[in-house]
């Protein structure tokens, strides 16, 4: 099993890949999703 993971500034853009997703990936991949609390917080957590 293959795990792409998705760095996303918002909860809405998650509910959108959980619904796309599924429908275009192959089979033998996962998808992770971190979400943060916009823009900002996704710099600050990823880059400090």
């Amino acid at each position: 099993m293959k795990t792409l993971v998705f760095f996303l500034e918002e909860p809405s853009a998650r509910a959108m890949l959980q619904s796309f997703l599924p429908r275009v990936l192959p089979a033998g991949y996962q998808a992770l999703y971190i979400v943060f609390e916009g823009k900002s917080d996704l710099e600050k957590r990823l880059f400090s």
